[in-house]
Order: structure tokens, then sequence, then C-alpha cells
């Protein structure tokens, strides 16, 4: 149900609003809501992707979580909390964890675009060196829900 709820979610946030004209530039339900709002959602996936014990549901939160940071920064407002919780997955000792971190960047490579290059390459080298899991190594992403 949960896994569910993230697909869902990711569907009502970022489908066009319905008073889109053809004139008008596409507007979502996500670019509505309020700073205050936005920063409780963020929170929720954080915290949905560090912590989220069913594998399926972990990778919906990090697509979810990818989907998000990549509208944010598409609209100027960086996720500075998600570079900090990813780059803690990253040396996480959970191998699922480690995963994730490697699944947003694949999904949102903009995280990192303002980062030390020798921070980034280190960070990439790190998942493409990663003896306990194939997953790690290789993440997979899926385009849509």
């Amino acid at each position: 149900m949960r896994s569910f709820s993230l697909v869902l979610l990711r569907r009502l946030l970022f489908r066009p609003s319905p008073q889109h004209t053809s004139n008008s530039v596409a507007t979502t339900l996500y670019d509505h809501l309020s700073a205050q709002t936005l920063a409780t959602l963020e929170r929720l996936l954080l915290q949905s992707v560090a912590h989220e014990p069913v594998p399926v549901v972990r990778r919906k939160a990090a697509d979810t979580v990818s989907d998000v940071a990549n509208h944010a920064m598409r609209n100027g407002r960086p996720w500075h909390a998600l570079q900090t919780e990813i780059f803690k997955l990253v040396h996480s000792t959970d191998p699922m964890g480690r995963e994730i971190a490697y699944r947003v960047f694949t999904s949102s490579p903009n995280i990192i675009l303002d980062l030390q290059v020798e921070s980034v390459l280190g960070t990439l080298q790190r998942g493409l060196e990663d003896r306990e899991s194939t997953d790690v190594r290789h993440p997979t992403t899926y385009p849509g829900p």
C-alpha cells in the first residue's frame, strides 16, 4: 500500500493542472504548495528513503524523491537536505541504503552539480567498486511509476 501511495503521490504532484491553457506555462499541484508543505513533504520523503524496511517501497520512495528533486531544481529550489542524506546513504553499511543513494544519483544527477569534482568522482567510484552488492554497482531506474 505504501508503494502504491508513493506512485499516486508522484502522479498527483506532477500532473498539469486543469486550468492549464495552451498559451500558459503548465503548472502542477507541486507548484501551488506552500513552502511549509514542501518542507514537510521533503522531510517525510527523506525519512522514507532512509528508513523504509521494505525494498520495493524504498525504491518507490527513491523514485519519488528523484522526481521531487528534479522538479524543485527546475524551479530554482535546490534540496540541500537531500544531498546530505544521499551522501550519508553512500557511506551506509546497509547495501540497500547505498543502492538507494546511487539510484537517486542516476535519476537526479543535478544534485551533485554544485559539489567539488574530486568528491563526486570519489563517491561515484565507491559505488562502481562496491564489493557487497551488484545493485549498488548497477542501480536500475525505471521510467514512470
